[in-house]
């Protein structure tokens, strides 16, 4: 239970709340570059906030990951949007798609990273997913993760572990989404996306904060160990 508490929603949660918020507005052909800026900022926000290189490692690849699966499984193929989708549809997923393969080609021209929350708000947006849905499903896959992970250490038993998620994990997944679900990074200006919010930003109270050093260090030493379950 030590491991569910950390703060991962208070670091995780307003980067994915923004790549998600920028990536539904994406109304035009002409604001994919802005569209791009956005994202990239955001990306490099979060890799100057995760401190040690293995949560670094795992991050991108997971992100990555995710921008893969949406090309070659998620988005719909060209012999589909060409003739049973909407025309307005079609414009708006032939977009979205360009603007990941563009985000793509920047990763493997290491112009930016591709981090897990950045890549999972584009990823939702990209779906169609409301934003409240993207950052409950983030957190609850995260917990979801977690408990993966204590089974695979052999700590607990694959029938707690689902015991855990549905009465400890989920109660704890909840409060922190209602607590959490206003936070925001401040890169991405609120008033170009939602003109009825007040563009003043308070860092303290509603940026992005990570204040668990222990777990920095924990992570920081995997390399460290002389056997390892987990490819991160």
């Amino acid at each position: 239970m030590v491991f569910l508490n950390p703060p991962h929603h208070t670091t995780a949660l307003a980067f994915v709340s923004d790549a998600h918020a920028v990536v539904a507005q994406l109304d035009s052909d002409e604001r994919v570059g802005e569209t791009m800026k956005y994202l990239i900022e955001l990306d490099d926000l979060y890799q100057s906030m995760t401190l040690n290189h293995v949560a670094r490692r795992a991050s991108t690849g997971q992100g990555v990951a995710l921008l893969t699966l949406y090309s070659k499984g998620l988005s719909a193929p060209p012999s589909v949007t060409g003739w049973s989708t909407p025309s307005a549809e079609k414009e708006r997923t032939e977009r979205l798609s360009t603007l990941i393969d563009a985000f793509k080609l920047k990763i493997r021209l290491e112009a930016t990273r591709g981090h897990l929350p950045v890549c999972w708000g584009i990823l939702t947006a990209a779906l169609g997913l409301s934003i409240e849905r993207s950052q409950y499903l983030h957190l609850f896959l995260h917990a979801r993760s977690l408990l993966s992970a204590a089974v695979r250490l052999n700590d607990i038993g694959p029938y707690a572990s689902q015991q855990i998620l549905l009465h400890v994990a989920r109660p704890l997944v909840d409060a922190e989404v209602e607590r959490c679900k206003s936070l925001r990074t401040g890169l991405v200006l609120k008033n170009e996306y939602n003109p009825m919010v007040d563009v003043t930003f308070d860092e303290e109270a509603m940026g992005p904060v990570s204040t668990w050093p222990l777990g920095e260090i924990l992570a920081s030493r995997h390399d460290l160990q002389h056997s390892r379950i987990f490819n991160s």
